[in-house]
């Protein structure tokens, strides 16, 4: 396994290379960068050393990771708190991983918001009114109240139906809609974001977990927290064997520490308060075409899908910056090799008041009518005229759409990312 930020983007570098697609120049700032894990990344003393040792096979599709490179938590009074408490650090660093039984090169990462959660078990302590499937396991680090309110819902990876989506993309409505458009079945990651929290929301995402919502440049390089989280839950996910003995993705696949090797689709997507880490992981180097990342080379794009999360106080720098970043390099637009950016909003509501804004800056770097950007979805049926024959032809040819919606907020996720999937270019 390559220890440091460094070596994966070496090992990054030199694959793209071999490919021929263009050759990328290692940059000065990159030698010497990538220090191994210190501190609380290291495992603790007396620890299995096995990549996957803490990690939690769920069901033949599902898994529970626990992942040294995962950024909560990040308060300094969270971090005392439970500091003496292995299995509230343990659950903090959890990744919820779903993994078709036909793994593709594509990759679907999705943020939650607040007071959600991550952690699945195959026995778990939600009731089955609630949760039917019985695996939503209430996090560790939660207090009381937030284990008395996480008990009444589901785990995020459970409540979004990550285990079905490729059922959801077929039976999207009308058919005729999505005639010749394939089928999407990602590896789904969704790492915790969320910390203990008091008052209104009992886990809220803190900021500073994948960066700053402002770290983005035209040319990078990016921050490399999401790229070493994603590589190190692909290395667990082919050391960790499911119920029926199989490891959750070949243990040979190309490449094994880079994602130059494993994933040519990237679609990073966050909901609600997951707007906060997800406005710092768009600055992420693997988001972003630099000297220092694959993104753009051979065919490998991302998505960046914001879904209703566009709160003013979460800033828009980043996301700007995105697209400026794919525009200059000719890579924006929709196509198997380009990259789409699709914000998702509620009209009248504080994620309208932060997307408005947002259009007028990218309709600026786009050198187009900020109206352009906008199309309206007039009903909560995902099958009206207005979805019909607006929000897809738009989704199927414009490489920056936002979206108005009534449909309701804690519906968006469940709705919209099987639509998402469908539209996309590859």
């Amino acid at each position: 396994m390559m220890k440091n930020t460094y070596e994966r983007r070496q090992a990054d570098l030199f694959f793209a290379e071999l490919m021929g697609r263009r050759t990328i120049s290692r940059s000065a700032s990159m030698v010497g960068e990538g220090a191994l894990p210190t501190g609380e990344q290291q495992p603790a003393a007396g620890r299995q050393t096995a990549v996957c040792a803490d990690d939690v096979a769920v069901t033949d599709n599902m898994a529970l990771l626990v992942a040294c490179q995962a950024p909560l938590p990040v308060t300094p009074a969270e971090r005392q708190r439970v500091a003496f408490s292995s299995g509230a650090r343990d659950d903090y660093r959890s990744v919820a991983a779903i993994v078709p039984s036909a793994p593709e090169q594509r990759l679907l990462i999705f943020l939650h918001g607040n007071s959600h959660y991550v952690t699945v078990a195959r026995s778990g302590d939600v009731p089955r009114t609630v949760d039917p499937s019985g695996h939503s396991r209430v996090p560790r680090w939660a207090d009381s109240d937030g284990q008395a309110a996480a008990r009444q819902k589901r785990a995020s990876p459970i409540l979004e139906g990550f285990e079905s989506l490729a059922a959801s993309q077929n039976a999207l409505k009308p058919a005729a809609s999505f005639t010749g458009r394939a089928v999407k079945d990602p590896v789904v990651l969704t790492p915790e974001d969320a910390e203990r929290s008091t008052g209104r929301y009992w886990s809220v995402p803190p900021a500073a977990q994948y960066g700053s919502s402002t770290s983005g440049t035209p040319t990078g390089p990016g921050t490399t927290i999401l790229q070493d989280l994603v590589m190190e839950c692909y290395e667990h996910l082919r050391c960790l064997r499911n119920p029926s003995g199989r490891p959750y993705l070949a243990p040979e696949m190309t490449q094994r520490a880079s994602w130059a090797g494993n994933i040519r689709r990237v679609y990073l997507s966050g909901h609600s308060g997951g707007g906060a880490p997800l406005i710092e992981a768009a600055g992420a180097d693997m988001m972003l075409v630099t000297s220092s990342s694959v993104a753009g080379v051979g065919g490998r794009a991302v998505d960046l899908w914001l879904l209703d999360c566009t709160y003013a106080a979460f800033g828009s720098h980043n996301y700007v910056n995105f697209c400026t970043n794919w525009k200059n390099a000719g890579l924006l637009g929709y196509g198997a090799t380009l990259t789409r950016f699709v914000c998702v909003f509620r009209p009248g509501t504080g994620t309208a008041t932060g997307a408005g804004p947002l259009r007028t800056q990218i309709a600026g770097v786009l050198k187009v009518p900020e109206a352009s950007l906008l199309k309206v979805h007039k009903s909560k049926d995902m099958s009206d005229s207005s979805m019909v024959n607006d929000v897809i032809p738009a989704l199927t040819s414009s490489p920056v759409t936002f979206i108005s919606t009534p449909v309701d907020h804690p519906e968006i996720p469940s709705k919209f990312i099987p639509l998402l999937l469908r539209t996309a270019a590859s």
